[in-house]
C-alpha cells in the first residue's frame, strides 16, 4: 500500500475545525456535521486509508495522539518554539509574530506557528511530501529518548534504531517539509490534542473497520 501522506489528515482535520466554527456560530448540531464530514473523507480515500498492519497503527495513532500514553515527547511550546525558529531560520519579525502565543489573549502556539509558516507557502519545499508513517516513526524515536516513555516502545525502538534521535534536528526536517496548516495539526499531535476540534473516536474506528471498536473495547 503506497503511504499515506500527511496532508490528507490535516485536510480532514481543518474541514472538522471550519464545521466547528460555523456550527457554533449556527448553534446547530456539530456531532451531525462531523459526522457527514468523517464518512464522506473515509469514503473519497477509502483506497489510501490503511487498515491492518503497522501502517494502521501508524494512522490511528496520528489521528488519536491521546491514545499513546506510552509515548511520552516531553516538548512543549517553549522547545517547538525554537525548533521552529532553527527550522524557518526566522528574523526577529517572524520570531515576534510567532512569540504571540505567549501573551494572554494571543492565539495558541500551533495558531500562531501557521500564520508564521504560511507566509512561505508558495515556496517549493524540500524533499517529497511527509507521510504518516514517517511521522509517526520520527515520533517513536523522539519519544524513545524518555525514560517517561514503555520500556517496551524504548527497546522496540533502540532495537532498530541503535543511535538516538536528536529531536530539533529530526522536527527540524520534517517542518521545513510542511506548509503553515501542515505545521499547526503537527504541533497539536505532538501536543497530544486536536483541540478545539475533537475527533469522535468510535466513528472514526468503524470506519476503519467496522469490529474495531468492539476489539480495543476488549
Amino acid at each position: 500500500m503506497m503511504a499515506f501522506p500527511f496532508s490528507l489528515l490535516c485536510d480532514l482535520l481543518s474541514k472538522l475545525d471550519q464545521a466547528r466554527t460555523k456550527r457554533a456560530s449556527k448553534k446547530a448540531n456539530i456531532g451531525t456535521a462531523y459526522a457527514r464530514i468523517i464518512i464522506t473523507w473515509f469514503k473519497e480515500h477509502r483506497r489510501v486509508v490503511p487498515r491492518e498492519g503497522p501502517e494502521a497503527v501508524a494512522f490511528l495513532s496520528c489521528v488519536f495522539p491521546e491514545r499513546r500514553p506510552d509515548r511520552v515527547f516531553e516538548l512543549q511550546e517553549k522547545r517547538l518554539e525554537s525548533i521552529i525558529q532553527q527550522a524557518q531560520c526566522l528574523g526577529a519579525t517572524r520570531v515576534r509574530i510567532l512569540q504571540n502565543w505567549r501573551k494572554k489573549n494571543g492565539l495558541d502556539f500551533a495558531s500562531c506557528a501557521e500564520r508564521v509558516m504560511s507566509q512561505t507557502d508558495a515556496e517549493p519545499k524540500p524533499g517529497p511530501k511527509v507521510s504518516l508513517e514517517e511521522i509517526n516513526d520520527i515520533l517513536d524515536q523522539i519519544a524513545a529518548t524518555s525514560s517517561f516513555s514503555s520500556f517496551d516502545l524504548r527497546e522496540k525502538v533502540k532495537a532498530i534504531y541503535p543511535q538516538p534521535v536528536q529531536a530539533s534536528d529530526a522536527l527540524s526536517r520534517i517542518f521545513r517539509r510542511l506548509s503553515g496548516c501542515e505545521a499547526k495539526w503537527m504541533i497539536r499531535m505532538i501536543l497530544k490534542s486536536y483541540s478545539p476540534v475533537q475527533i469522535p473516536e468510535e466513528l472514526v474506528l468503524r470506519q476503519v473497520h467496522f469490529f474495531l471498536p468492539k476489539l480495543l473495547a476488549f
